[in-house]
């Protein structure tokens, strides 16, 4: 719901990004709220138009790359469009020993770390080369943006 005035641009938190919200702020170190997805693609991969294609997905899905605030009177509000895509720079696994075990390592730690939505991208891409025609692309989110849902709808 948009608000009025000169908040035009912010909208409420829904009452499930409500809850999110708060949870996160009672354990801002708890990585619970993370989520991901992972795409294998196999044959030759132009990794600048993934990017780009993922990059323009996320610009359109303006929620992906909502900022959140704080207004003074307590209550927390979204800027869609805010922000942008954190996107990670092409990780080449191809010499590594297990590059799909590497691949998962990397993918898991990076689960592991804690998203602040006040201050951080609330959604991070990577495309992790395995092979010359072996590539996946990761995506994790913050459940205050995106759920299972949405990952499949993003995913489309």
């Amino acid at each position: 719901m948009p608000l009025a005035g000169p908040d035009a641009s912010r909208l409420a938190l829904s009452r499930a990004q409500s809850g999110v919200w708060f949870a996160q702020q009672l354990n801002p170190d708890n990585p619970l709220f993370n989520t991901s997805e992972c795409i294998e693609l196999r044959g030759v991969v132009d990794e600048e138009a993934l990017v780009t294609a993922v990059s323009s997905a996320a610009s359109e899905a303006e929620v992906l790359v909502a900022g959140f605030e704080t207004r003074a009177d307590g209550t927390v509000v979204q800027i869609p469009g805010a922000r942008t895509l954190d996107l990670a720079p092409t990780l080449d696994l191809t010499s590594a020993a297990d590059p799909w075990g590497a691949a998962h390592e990397w993918m898991a730690r990076d689960l592991e770390q804690p998203v602040d939505p006040a201050v951080d991208p609330c959604v991070r891409a990577a495309v992790l080369r395995l092979a010359d025609d072996h590539v996946l692309l990761y995506v994790r989110a913050h459940h205050i943006v995106l759920d299972a849902f949405g990952f499949s709808l993003f995913n489309r």
